[in-house]
């Protein structure tokens, strides 16, 4: 990533997936939004497109500019998900917004200090940055199947932003 994400830039980190996509928003180093989005169903067009859709839709509310979304390993990947991806990063280029990606392992190296094993561990450290996100931690941790890790993992791409910035 690039040293040139400064103040005044609307970032949106995304952590993509076929069922749920997680979206946050991060403007003036501000948390301004963070949400889940599910779409049920088999991997379709209409799924896919939906997908793109509400990316859009966030993008054009909050006029972001900057676009992080959170890429996987070639051998760990769907045709799905690689053609959301490249979807994603086409979207970024038709809006004008610098494109970036970052990995799992890039999101664990952000928040070395808070020792990130897994992905329990990066929401503590992300709540630990955005405490306003503690609600949402302690439900995911109650549930069995997981729902808002992507979220967590959307705020985290949004914050690599920043945190590249400052070095």
């Amino acid at each position: 990533m690039s040293n040139n994400i400064t103040k005044n830039h609307t970032i949106i980190g995304i952590s993509p997936g076929t069922r749920i996509l997680g979206v946050a928003i991060i403007k003036d180093h501000e948390l301004l939004e963070w949400k889940v989005k599910t779409v049920n169903g088999k991997w379709s067009e209409q799924k896919h497109r939906s997908m793109l859709n509400y990316v859009l839709s966030i993008i054009n509310m909050f006029e972001a500019d900057t676009m992080v979304v959170k890429v996987f390993h070639e051998s760990k990947i769907s045709i799905g998900l690689k053609q959301l991806i490249e979807s994603f990063k086409e979207l970024a280029r038709r809006k004008r917004c610098k494109y970036y990606t970052c990995t799992i392992s890039d999101l664990k190296e952000l928040y070395d200090a808070y020792d990130v094993r897994n992905k329990s561990d990066l929401m503590h450290a992300v709540v630990a940055k955005h405490p306003e996100l503690a609600h949402a931690r302690d439900k995911e941790l109650k549930n069995r199947n997981r729902y808002y890790t992507k979220m967590f993992e959307a705020v985290a791409c949004a914050h690599s932003c920043l945190k590249k910035q400052s070095r």
